[in-house]
């Protein structure tokens, strides 16, 4: 394993850019880190998830907004996902479930499981670290890879 490199990686807000963004990082990690079956799998789950979120609900499929993707490895077979969008952020709501998963210097809350809440609520499962910028347009993801 090489400790702290990374890639980045940017897209136009168009699903049809997602699986070769997705492809072209988790080789990358294949490349740096040894991933088991399991945490390829898990890592790949987050990443799709992480860019459906951006490109969709983010940048609303504006092919002229950007998605930024940066991940890379660190110390303590640790890798990292910044996945950030030119939308709005993430709105708070009056219908919200108030299931409080993170807290990066405000709180944060995700919708109820419906349509347009699970990935994250999957995302966060997935990974040990889960945090987003207060505007909410920019996510951090921290994964531990098991040896």
């Amino acid at each position: 394993m090489k400790n702290d490199c990374s890639c980045s990686v940017t897209i136009s807000a168009d699903t049809q850019y997602i699986v070769g963004a997705v492809e072209e990082i988790m080789i990358f990690l294949q490349t740096h880190m040894y991933l088991s079956d399991g945490a390829f799998f898990e890592t790949k789950v987050i990443l799709n998830e992480l860019l459906v979120n951006a490109v969709v609900h983010g940048n609303k499929q504006d092919s002229e907004k950007k998605v930024y993707i940066k991940a890379g490895v660190c110390k303590e077979n640790k890798i990292y996902i910044i996945v950030e969008d030119e939308g709005d952020g993430l709105i708070k709501s009056a219908k919200s479930c108030g299931k409080e998963i993170l807290d990066y210097d405000a709180e944060v809350e995700l919708f109820c499981l419906n349509e347009s809440g699970r990935g994250l609520i999957i995302t966060s499962s997935l990974c040990d670290c889960f945090k987003r910028n207060k505007k909410g347009n920019k996510i951090v993801v921290v994964k531990k890879i098991k040896q």
